[in-house]
């Protein structure tokens, strides 16, 4: 009996680690690629687990070399059916909720009579829920964009909209790996829309624009260091909060950006307290769109869309690479909550082919700052932006 409890304990304690593990890898990968696709003037949002999740799925076919860059780059450690199956797991854990509504979707679009290995079919069905989907791409590609686009935006109540345009599937495309994403929270305290008042917000270039700034002072977590002052505004009971970093110095947002590592934000994370907030941070709205094939070589991932790509799991044969990973995101800050939305496509094709007094902290989003929404039962980063205009 001793020993079936031990043996008990140890299992969880295994798929317990792998949880963390996957969770840990995804937002390092999560801050990598916000760093690659910071350093300019311009609004910035996207979902990172969404975009892992789909190159995730991806490298369950991949082998050799190609493996190993994705797995680097990804920043998870195997890629084994049971690791696949724990990554489908916790994706499960992160959209189950109760006062908020997260919807989290995959799919896959295949080439009609393209062969293709069923244990990949199997993985991708069982550990994603992965749906099966049968196009012709030789005959029409456009037709076929357009159907998956609309499924994308039937799974992020129309926000994502035309996410694979005319002209991006080619008659050589063979598979499209989607990922979408749907997250609506209400505040846990909502903003009061009479104290909503339009107020300058400062740019990177020391000009100002007006934005309307929500008001509230109630307790929240708060923490800061030498760069940053950071609050985690809850949603509806808890279940996940946005994280907004704001830099303490008005000059050199860039700069200020490059130095929020994985490291900083755990260390910061982990340090945040209910202090009373007087929070000011502005309503917006943002779309961003990405092709993201450059930005991922550049991580470190080159070969997965070169001729040397080995993604011999899915067909049995080296004919398979990457052609483009495209992404699209949306966010709606408001007095009421949040509503973001992102999908990720990624598309393969045969290759060679195209404290004790209590005090009152005042915080003031009146310049560009970084935000996060977060997943509180996993720790999760769902979607990561930076509002460098709120006008725009």
């Amino acid at each position: 009996m001793k020993n079936l409890i031990l043996i008990l304990i140890t299992v969880v304690f295994i798929q317990f680690a792998q949880a963390q593990t996957i969770t840990e890898g995804n937002n390092k990968f999560a801050l990598n690629l916000f760093q690659q696709l910071t350093g300019n003037t311009k609004n910035v949002f996207f979902s990172p687990y969404s975009i892992s999740t789909a190159l995730f799925m991806t490298t369950g076919g991949a082998k050799s070399q190609t493996e190993k860059q994705m797995l680097d780059v990804l920043c998870q450690t195997e890629n084994t059916l049971a690791y696949h199956q724990k990554f489908g797991e916790n994706q499960s854990l992160i959209e189950k909720k109760e006062n908020i509504k997260l919807n989290i979707a995959n799919s896959l679009w295949m080439q009609k009579g393209f062969k293709f290995q069923q244990p990949y079919i199997n993985l991708l069905n069982k550990s994603y829920n992965a749906k099966l989907n049968e196009c012709n791409f030789k005959v029409n590609p456009d037709v076929e964009a357009k159907k998956i686009s609309k499924w994308v935006e039937s799974k992020t109540n129309n926000k994502i909209k035309d996410l694979i345009k005319p002209g991006v599937l080619k008659s050589n495309t063979r598979m499209v790996l989607v990922n979408a994403i749907y997250f609506y929270g209400d505040w846990g305290k909502e903003f009061d829309k009479e104290n909503t008042k339009e107020d300058n917000f400062t740019l990177n270039d020391k000009t100002n624009t007006k934005a309307k700034f929500m008001n509230a002072e109630y307790k929240m977590p708060y923490t800061s260091d030498d760069l940053f002052e950071v609050v985690s505004v809850p949603y509806s009971k808890g279940e996940a909060s946005m994280l907004i970093f704001l830099p303490r110095s008005k000059d050199n947002f860039n700069e200020a950006s490059k130095a929020l590592t994985y490291e900083r934000f755990i260390k910061l994370s982990n340090q945040l307290s209910p202090e009373k907030v007087n929070l000011k941070f502005p309503k917006f709205t943002m779309t961003a769109e990405f092709e993201l094939s450059q930005v991922l070589s550049n991580m470190g991932m080159p070969q997965a869309f070169t001729d040397f790509a080995d993604f011999s799991g899915m067909t049995g044969e080296k004919d398979l690479k990457i052609d483009k990973v495209i992404h699209k995101a949306f966010v709606d800050v408001s007095e009421k909550g949040t509503e973001a939305a992102g999908a990720t496509a990624v598309i393969m094709v045969t290759k060679s082919a195209v404290s004790e007094q209590e005090k009152t902290i005042y915080f003031k989003a009146d310049h560009p700052f970084i935000f996060m929404i977060k997943d509180n039962a996993t720790g999760q980063l769902l979607f990561v932006g930076v509002l460098n205009n709120p006008a725009k």
